[in-house]
């Protein structure tokens, strides 16, 4: 079977152009900062954990973190109910940065 291709939407913004991903930092996102999503209709954003936002599943479903405080690990957050996943990277040096393939089951960091 063929490879999977990297999902290239590494905007904030989802393709349904309905849902964006933010994230807060200082005083109001915390010591790790926080994790937000938001539709786009005027609703209130939704915390979904710690850290800082890098890049949202194709399926809307998760969306890879980057802890803040921890430095060799990446946290994958659902944006409904769930439980998050915590991907360590011990010994290896990490570039900020992820892209979702378009299966979001598997994701690329540098």
């Amino acid at each position: 079977s063929p490879l999977p291709q990297p999902f290239d939407g590494c905007s904030p913004i989802f393709r349904d152009g309905r849902t964006v991903i933010l994230g807060e930092g200082g005083r109001g996102g915390g010591a790790r900062g926080s994790v937000y999503l938001r539709r786009t209709e005027g609703s209130s954003a939704t915390r979904l954990g710690d850290g800082t936002p890098l890049s949202l599943s194709p399926d809307g479903k998760w969306v890879i973190a980057e802890p803040g405080t921890i430095p060799d690990r990446l946290f994958v957050i659902p944006t409904g109910a769930g439980q998050s996943k915590e991907f360590r990277m011990e010994g290896m040096r990490y570039a900020p940065g992820a892209v979702w393939m378009h299966d979001s089951k598997q994701f690329l960091f540098q």
